[in-house]
């Protein structure tokens, strides 16, 4: 067993460091692997029309939300403010410093092994990734055939005041009430609030997940009066390698 680990997450400091910077590193670096492509909704009459990605980087890739990967960085800088110090054991290496990257290396593993594990089971995951991040792909055979979501789901948005906005999600455009769709286990937001429209969803900062498919977001006072710009994907909690596509970006002005 290899002593400077435990788990995916290096303990020894010298190894935490060097970890902490690479994947910093290789999380910004743009991907070369493609992805599936986002769908637009269709309306009435119109068939639906397949979105080609933009290149994305590593942490888009891997579903990451911006917010998470800033908040790598900021791990990643605490560190090695610290770290410089330490490294020079004659002068300034004191227990006092040491103790900060003890603290800044255990919140740091707090904070990303839920993202780790996410990563893990989504379906752009690559070996590279694994090695890199040093995670176990979740993708042990199955015992019968097992297909991804296809469908995107087709939602009304509804402003109702007090900055709260209501959803109505069904499976296909000619449903007649709303349903989630049979397998999906619920229903994944992806939205900012502001005056610009995030050209794909995996760049948008805000996350909501519901299992119903009438639900409400309550969104900060401070968003009446902007606009709302969100994309919806059928999910599969226990399985998210195999959540649907993305559908296109909708905007709606909060009351």
């Amino acid at each position: 067993m290899n002593k400077n680990k435990s788990g995916r997450i290096p303990v020894v400091i010298d190894s935490f460091n060097a970890y902490i910077n690479n994947t910093e590193r290789y999380l910004r670096m743009l991907s070369p692997v493609p992805v599936p492509p986002t769908v637009t909704p269709p309306t009435s009459g119109t068939a639906t029309v397949g979105v080609v990605p933009s290149p994305l980087f590593n942490w888009q890739r891997l579903t990451m939300l911006v917010t998470e990967m800033d908040a790598w960085t900021n791990f990643k800088n605490q560190w090695n403010a610290l770290y410089i110090p330490y490294s020079d054991k004659e002068e300034s290496r004191t227990t006092a410093i040491k103790n900060k990257l003890r603290a800044v290396q255990n919140n740091f593993g707090i904070f990303a092994r839920p993202i780790l594990t996410m990563i893990a089971g989504v379906r752009t995951v690559t070996d590279d990734d694994a090695a890199v991040l040093n995670i176990v792909i979740h993708r042990a055979e199955p015992v019968h055939p097992i297909t991804p979501i296809d469908q995107i789901p087709t939602f009304s948005v509804t402003p109702i005041g007090g900055a709260e906005v209501k959803f109505s999600v069904r499976p296909t455009h000619d449903s007649t009430r709303a349903s989630k769709l049979p397998g999906a286990t619920g229903i994944e937001l992806r939205y900012d609030v502001g005056d610009v429209c995030p050209p794909e969803p995996t760049v948008c900062t805000q996350m909501y997940i519901s299992t119903k498919s009438i639900f409400v977001v309550s969104l900060p006072g401070t968003a009446k009066g902007k606009t709302m710009h969100v994309s919806a994907r059928w999910i599969i909690s226990n399985d998210p390698a195999r959540n649907g596509p993305w559908s296109g970006m909708f905007s709606v002005v909060v009351a």
